[in-house]
Parts: structure tokens; C-alpha cells; sequence
């Protein structure tokens, strides 16, 4: 909580008045998430901000949207292991954004570097706040939205929508599916060696790639065979895997002759030349 007050105060840009009422819905709701995380219980969140809100910090700007919890999520406070590896990358061409919720790392690096994003998001609404942002920023010349949820293979399938938009998921793991047809929608899925042939893009100037895909890493690995095998020896690889299969998933990225080291509990780098960038 301390250190979410400093990043409240010191990389917020707002008026003391705006920082205040933030933070009094934060210190309202903190008792409730530490009762909803440890004793299980399920009570709702108290909200102070009924309508969708902008937050300024040092990344950028984002619309955030009212109830959500996504103004945790662009905070510059969270996943600091992941940011000072962004913040590590020089001047490189292209970022394959795979999970790029509403656009937290797209848009730190494209207005921090000299890099262009291609941001795969396929929860429909929160892919109006991705594009919101983007627009926001003024990067629509750095940073393509695309909605699609990336696998290994290109096609349509059911996705489900869940009230904290960072856990959307494809609908035919989950569980209470009887429980979930109002929060559901169809995506296009496409693999990632399709959507580099139908936009002739050029493999060798892909030199990273983020992949938080909420357990369907493997799915995604497997859809950019192509890619893999001919890549750049620069490229570099962030994943967060949430699968069980995280030794499978490991190894077959592994194959393809890249290292790999934990950066996080469950996040791991991947390099071929330069573990440490």
C-alpha cells in the first residue's frame, strides 16, 4: 500500500485535490481486497469513480475504466521486474504486443524508444480502451490495435468476457459455463506466422515479443513456428506462463535455440545472444 500512496503522489499527474479522492477510494477498498484475497470472501469493491477516468503518469496517458481495476494494472509501480527489461531495449523495429490488454507496455516503449507495436487484444471492450489510448498518446503512427486473440492456428471460436477485463479468457477451459453465456462474444483468432505473411512483414525486424495470454502460451508458441525458426538473433522474448505445462512450454521455446531466465514467479525472459540485454 505504501509504495502505491508514493506512486499516487510523486508520478501521477493531477491536482493534490484529484490525488486525494484516488487515494481515499484505495484506502476504502484495501480492507475489502485483503478479506476477498486471504479469507475468501466475496464482497463488492466500494468505487468513488462512477464514470471512466484519464490517468497521466511518467508512461503516459490511459483511459481507465470506471470499476475495473485497470488503473493498478498502468501503474508504474506494478511489475517493475518486467519494466526495467523494457526500459533496458535501445532502438529496435517491431514489438509483437501478444495480451496487450489496454496497452500498458505498447505505450511506455513506443513513447519512451523508437519501436513500433502491433497490439493483439481480443476482449472487445477493453480493446475500445486499448485504441482509446493509443489515440490518447497520439501514437497511432507507432502502435496498431488489433482485435484478435492469437493462437496456433487461424480461425473463430467463443470468448468470455470476465468482470476484471485482465482475466478474459477463451470460454472452452473455463468452468460455470452455464453462468457465462451473457459475457460471451466471438473473436477472430489468428496464428502469428499468418498475420506476418498477410502483412509482409519482415521477420528479421521483429525484436520483441510479450506474451500474457492468461494459460494459452503454448497455443501461441505454436503459431509462430515460422517466425521462430527464422528470427532475428536479436529477438527477445517476455512471457508470463500461467499454464501447468510450464516445463513444455519452456523447452519449446528453447528448441528453437534461445536461453531463458526467471525474471518474475511467473514470468521468464528468453534471448538467444544476451541474457541481460
Amino acid at each position: 500500500m505504501f509504495k502505491f500512496i508514493k506512486y499516487i503522489f510523486t508520478d501521477i499527474q493531477a491536482s493534490i485535490y484529484w490525488k486525494l479522492i484516488y487515494l481515499l477510494e484505495k484506502i476504502i477498498k484495501y480492507p475489502i481486497v485483503l478479506s476477498n484475497r486471504f479469507l475468501k470472501t466475496n464482497w463488492r469493491y466500494p468505487y468513488i469513480f462512477n464514470n471512466d477516468y484519464i490517468i497521466k503518469n511518467s508512461d503516459g496517458k490511459f483511459l481507465i475504466q470506471a470499476k475495473s481495476g485497470n488503473d493498478y494494472i498502468i501503474s508504474t509501480y506494478q511489475e517493475t521486474h518486467f519494466r526495467s527489461f523494457f526500459l533496458k531495449i535501445q532502438e529496435w523495429k517491431i514489438f509483437l504486443d501478444i495480451g496487450s490488454h489496454i496497452g500498458k507496455w505498447s505505450i511506455l516503449l513506443a513513447n519512451k524508444k523508437d519501436i513500433n507495436s502491433y497490439c493483439f487484444e481480443p476482449n472487445p471492450n477493453t480493446y475500445k480502451y486499448l485504441q482509446s489510448n493509443i489515440q490518447l498518446n497520439q501514437l497511432e503512427k507507432k502502435v496498431t490495435a488489433l482485435n484478435y486473440w492469437v493462437a496456433e492456428k487461424t480461425w473463430e471460436m467463443e470468448f468470455y468476457i470476465h468482470p476484471q477485463s485482465a482475466m478474459s479468457s477463451l470460454i472452452k477451459d473455463r468452468e460455470d459455463r452455464s453462468t457465462q453465456s451473457e459475457n460471451m462474444v466471438h473473436v477472430k483468432i489468428i496464428d502469428i506466422d499468418t498475420f506476418i505473411r498477410e502483412n509482409s512483414i519482415n521477420i528479421q525486424d521483429i525484436d520483441l515479443i510479450k506474451i500474457d495470454v492468461e494459460g494459452y502460451e503454448s497455443n501461441v508458441i505454436d503459431g509462430m513456428k515460422n517466425l521462430l525458426e527464422n528470427c532475428s538473433k536479436d529477438l527477445k522474448i517476455i512471457c508470463e506462463i500461467t499454464s501447468q505445462e510450464k516445463e513444455i512450454i519452456i523447452n519449446k521455446i528453447c528448441s528453437y535455440w534461445f536461453d531463458f531466465q526467471s525474471i518474475g514467479r511467473q514470468d521468464y525472459f528468453f534471448s538467444k545472444n544476451n541474457p541481460n540485454f
